[in-house]
């Protein structure tokens, strides 16, 4: 009994101490788009994301996928996480 009393609280501490905690991220993007007679106009823009790295560092990937797929070959995008 005692042994199994252990062994839970054990599990319980590992299982905590591996939690990833939800942080406070923001994830700016730029893109730049070149306008015919107008040239390049730029726009940039942040988002704050509460989430884990891992979570915000893809959603913030996703946003990159996405302005890159709007902008197309007429200009560039980028997105950092901070």
């Amino acid at each position: 009994m005692q042994l199994n009393k252990t062994l839970l609280l054990a599990t319980i501490v590992i299982s905590t101490t591996f939690v990833s905690c939800k942080k406070d991220y923001t994830c700016n993007c730029t893109a730049t788009v070149n306008v015919p007679m107008f040239g390049p106009t730029s726009t940039n823009s942040s988002t704050n994301i509460k989430a884990t790295k891992k979570n915000a560092t893809k959603t913030c990937d996703d946003a990159e996928n996405q302005l890159k797929s709007e902008v197309g070959t007429d200009g560039t995008a980028s997105c950092e996480l901070k």
